[in-house]
């Protein structure tokens, strides 16, 4: 179904694309205020090829203003406290390639204008998010069938060198593998780079938003990702103190 899209938009910059940067950078930029409440710049300079951005004002004038109006439904979904109010603003860079994109917090960025079209970045959203206040999920992992380790952390390591969060003591993995990372109420697994690559369910992938059941290889090394109340496993005697898997 979506082959004659892709081949009719192969090569060009789009507004997901865009987009998918601006959510990247929303992330990178957390950080927790005094009181637990998650922080995030309010205010973006997203800079492109010059060819990039003109053709995509030519098919989407009002591109900075969509893109504002989406990042303020995400900030009021997401129920994050910006330093200034949510605004994004589009520039050329001289020194981009095309379909570069390069993301920066700004303190001047236009305000956001009056009757300006949405953007629904509902789509781009659904995999990053859950509707609600953001909490945390309780998961945990089942390591080769006989080992938990609970996924209390915001990041996660998983790899040979004993620095990690979970380390993987087979020749086959990498010494940085994998890593996991809580955003907006959900547990992303992203591949570090290893040698081998990571799979989920059988297919490669590079980033992927984790769901409930899905079984992870690390070079051979299979990792169940499980989602429910620790309390309840404990309370069954079924949490173990996690131990590095030998191969």
């Amino acid at each position: 179904m979506e082959e004659p899209f892709v081949k009719l938009f192969a090569g060009r910059l789009l507004p997901q694309h865009v987009a998918r940067h601006l959510l990247r950078a929303l992330e990178e930029g957390e950080r927790f205020g005094a009181d637990g409440r998650p922080e995030v710049p309010g205010r973006y300079r997203i800079e492109l090829n010059a060819d990039d951005l003109t053709a995509l004002r030519r098919h989407h004038p009002n591109l900075d203003e969509q893109l504002t109006l989406a990042l303020v439904k995400v900030v009021e979904r997401m129920d994050l406290r910006t330093h200034q109010s949510p605004a994004v603003q589009l520039e050329i860079s001289e020194d981009l390639p095309p379909r570069g994109v390069r993301i920066m917090p700004a303190d001047r960025v236009a305000p956001i204008p009056n009757g300006t079209q949405d953007l629904d970045l509902a789509q781009i959203m659904q995999a990053h998010t859950e509707t609600g206040n953001g909490s945390r999920i309780q998961a945990y992992l089942i390591i080769k069938g006989d080992r938990t380790f609970d996924l209390t952390q915001s990041q996660v390591t998983l790899g040979r060198a004993l620095d990690n969060d979970v380390i993987l003591e087979d020749r086959q993995v990498s010494r940085y593998h994998a890593r996991l990372r809580h955003r907006y109420s959900r547990y992303i697994l992203e591949d570090l780079g290893s040698t081998s690559g990571t799979t989920v369910n059988g297919f490669r992938v590079q980033e992927i938003v984790l769901r409930p059941g899905d079984l992870i290889s690390l070079s051979g090394v299979d990792i169940i990702y499980v989602e429910t109340e620790p309390l309840e496993r404990a309370e069954r005697g079924e949490t173990q103190p996690f131990k590095p898997i030998k191969g």
